[in-house]
């Protein structure tokens, strides 16, 4: 059954950590038990949201009712008490009542002080969320100390809220879009997120308890105290009505989103501020027309009201309210930062050849960016650069990246014409998503592989010329949910006469080339590690993981490829888990290579930060291990990790293999072949006919010398491998399972080569 992967791979992107000693350096040192591996682990977002679900599906609780309450009952938890240095001052352990939903109709809510004999602690998400009734809220002192996210969300009616002696935290969006006019804060509050009061549009006014070591509030804007003395800002009123804003000495840091206001228009950093946090949507607010660095700053300047890097590389922001259609960005620029354009209403920026790097969303959300072109001196573009940019018509890349990164003109509904030049290699997944309009598209002839849905629901895309070089298509690069009769493949022509792609059973177009791998699966050493795997879970308190069937034979399938080729990319262009049949969540995977035992490699994997996450997480039950050892006497190791319920399954024998392997031609397998050899193109070529096949799977030897026996080899397949009948004359030849064999058989019979003067053919 043909495979068609989910729309849910457009919603997160996985990221690969890589810790590996290079093969040279292990091949030189000649050590079996160098470290060469790999590891695939989920995003950190992807991650978290798999994690909280877990709580609800695999950690069921008890829930009561009392009263207008729904709750229940954490047990031994912990409430501390911390200095500014985050030190524990005091501490005590009980059993909490955690708020899970409020039934009433009351307009003033006071919090019962216990549910079910037990402190109300918490008020969990969206406890309230969406009650238009209550109109004030009052929370009496030692009880709540932790409010969730959007607890209390869209109560848009709440105009007034008393915050007792005890409140600790307060979560995400915990009060978004209330009628809240000003709120206090106790002494006791030591942390609050800055998207607590967001869209409070009647929010003006903040206090917070002067005692308070951890918050404090000035001009109405919340700071946090730093151990070192000095300040973060950590939320900026949404209502605050002032134009201007100078940020205090001592603030060293803006938090991301700090600042989400409908009226500030210029904003002075002092010269204490060093980061504004990751992105800048720290400063979210449309109106703002200038940014001004204080002259003695030391991390940040100014050029005409845009914020740069102190030695003006890098462009951190344009602000979005800035005035004029027009920028060009300054000669000398060489960074754009993450969302550096965030939502500015300019048509045209020109982007001078001396930007190297563009960074993620970059230029997001410009409703009125009518053409961009990107020059040659680029070359690193991360995600989403041009997503949701309505009015884009024409794009020109000229990058010298080797990736069209995902999602790059994600929603870009009028983009119409994109010429790629560059030495783009790979069009990742989802680049052109739902560019609806694109009619045109000039590829490059650097043109390696177009992945999945990359021209995702392109409908007027009618015809495409695919450069020469082109290896893979992956199953429906291009894309049309619509298209169910036709494998979710698009109806756009594609021209692939220049290439030597072939349709595969899937529907991708290949080209690729099989080569064979001789070796053993060792099942009694997957099973090694297996137990090793849950012994080190049981050392952290873990319920063990279960060897699940299909994951097994994945993994041992996965092995083989890597003498092939050592990446979570498989040899045939494909992620790796395309190699994985079994339905689940969750997927991960660790690889390494030479490693000889289970205890090595276990070792090896242990003492590896990511691939030690993915043994000891606590949420994967299923696994499956590989362990080949290949031919030229090396060992390549794979585990696969998923949460599924696994499928159990009696230990096989070891068993012999000779599987072949499909693998992409601008890939050879060789470790002792460099792209930059002189040879390198020869090699292929004789790889891929198999007129030259190397030593073993992965040894070559270029540089030896070649051999009576190889000659006349070479010969019998550039001939296609005619069979001749009887017996070899030569003494020295009788062995059938000499490769040479039948070659020379051949090449006697039709005077090729003859053999020396005492009969023999000598075959060295």
């Amino acid at each position: 059954m043909k495979k068609i992967k989910s729309v849910l791979m457009f919603t997160f992107i996985i990221f690969t950590t890589l810790s590996f000693y290079s093969f040279a350096q292990a091949k030189a040192s000649k050590s079996d038990t160098s470290l060469e591996e790999k590891t695939e682990i989920p995003s950190n977002d992807f991650k978290s949201e798999i994690q909280n679900n877990l709580v609800t599906t695999l950690g069921a609780t008890t829930t009561y009712k009392e009263g207008n309450y729904e709750y229940q009952i954490q047990e031994d938890y912990r409430i501390t008490t911390t200095n500014v240095s985050g030190l524990v001052i005091s501490e005590t352990i009980e059993d909490i009542a955690v708020i899970t939903k409020y039934n009433g109709n009351e307009q003033t809510v006071t919090i019962p002080k216990t549910l079910g004999g037990k402190r109300v602690y918490k008020i969990e998400r969206g406890a309230f969320n969406q009650n238009t009734l209550i109109k004030k809220l009052i929370i009496p002192d030692n009880t709540v100390g932790y409010i969730g996210e959007g607890a209390f969300a869209d109560c848009i009616n709440l105009v007034e809220v008393s915050f007792g002696k005890g409140i600790d935290n307060i979560s995400y969006y915990a009060f978004q879009h209330t009628a809240l006019n000003s709120v206090e804060f106790p002494e006791t509050l030591s942390a609050i997120r800055n998207t607590a009061f967001f869209e409070c549009e009647k929010l003006t006014k903040i206090t917070i308890d002067a005692k308070n070591v951890h918050l404090t509030a000035i001009d109405n804007v919340i700071y946090d105290y730093n151990p070192q003395g000095t300040m973060t800002m950590i939320l900026y009123p949404y209502a605050k009505k002032d134009k201007a804003y100078t940020v205090p000495e001592k603030v060293e840091s803006i938090y991301t989103e700090a600042i989400m206001n409908n009226y500030l228009e210029t904003l002075t950093l002092s010269s204490s501020v060093k980061s504004i946090s990751t992105s800048s949507y720290a400063l979210t607010t449309p109106n703002l027309k200038n940014i001004n660095v204080n002259s003695a700053n030391k991390t940040f300047s100014s050029i005409n009201g845009v914020l740069f890097s102190k030695d003006k590389k890098t462009l951190y922001y344009y602000p979005a309210g800035k005035t004029g259609d027009v920028y060009a960005i300054p000669g000398g620029t060489t960074n754009i930062s993450s969302d550096a354009f965030f939502k500015s209403r300019l048509k045209k920026v020109t982007i001078p050849n001396t930007v190297t790097t563009i960074e993620l969303e970059a230029f997001g959300y410009m409703e009125n960016l009518e053409e961009i072109t990107i020059p040659s001196s680029v070359t690193l573009m991360e995600a989403q650069i041009f997503e949701e940019c309505p009015n884009l018509k024409k794009a020109t890349i000229n990058a010298n990246a080797e990736v069209l990164p995902y999602l790059m003109f994600k929603q870009c509904g009028n983009l119409e014409e994109v010429t790629i030049n560059g030495k783009i290699k790979t069009i990742i997944q989802g680049a052109f998503y739902y560019c609806t309009n694109l009619t045109k598209i000039k590829l490059p002839d650097s043109l390696e592989k177009v992945e999945f849905g990359a021209f995702w629901d392109c409908w007027n895309l009618e015809n495409v010329t695919i450069p020469a070089g082109t290896v893979l298509l992956e199953e429906c690069a291009f894309y049309d949910h619509r298209k169910v009769s036709n494998g979710y493949w698009a109806n756009t022509k594609l021209d692939i006469s220049k290439t030597q792609l072939k349709k595969q059973e899937d529907g991708s177009y290949m080209a690729a080339y099989y080569y064979d791998v001789q070796g053993t699966r060792l099942y009694d050493y997957a099973y090694k590690v297996l137990d090793l795997v849950n012994e080190e879970r049981k050392n952290k308190g873990l319920k063990p993981i279960t060897m699940d069937k299909s994951l097994l034979e994945s993994a041992m399938q996965r092995a083989e490829e890597l003498v092939v080729y050592f990446d979570h990319e498989r040899p045939n262009g494909y992620d790796y888990s395309t190699a994985i049949t079994k339905k689940g969540n969750l997927l991960a995977e660790n690889i390494a290579i030479y490693q000889q035992t289970p205890e090595d490699v276990m070792k090896s994997w242990m003492n590896s930060t990511q691939h030690k996450d993915n043994i000891l997480r606590s949420y994967y039950d299923s696994i499956g291990i590989g362990c080949y050892r290949a031919n030229d006497g090396k060992y390549y190791w794979v585990q696969e990790f998923m949460y599924a319920t696994p499928e159990t399954v009696t230990k096989p024998k070891n068993k012999e293999t000779t599987p072949s392997i499909q693998v992409l031609i601008n890939k050879i397998p060789y470790k002792d072949v460099k792209t930059s050899d002189w040879h390198y193109s020869a090699v292929k070529y004789n790889v891929i006919n198999k007129i030259i096949l190397g030593y073993n799977a992965t040894t070559f030897a270029a540089e030896d010398k070649i051999t009576r026996a190889m000659i006349v080899t070479i010969l019998h397949r550039m001939e296609g491998y005619p069979y001749v009948a009887g017996k070899s004359k030569y003494p020295d030849v009788q062995d059938t399972n000499k490769y040479y064999y039948v070659a020379v058989k051949w090449a006697t019979e039709n005077n090729i080569v003859n053999g020396y003067e005492n009969g023999k053919f000598r075959s060295r």
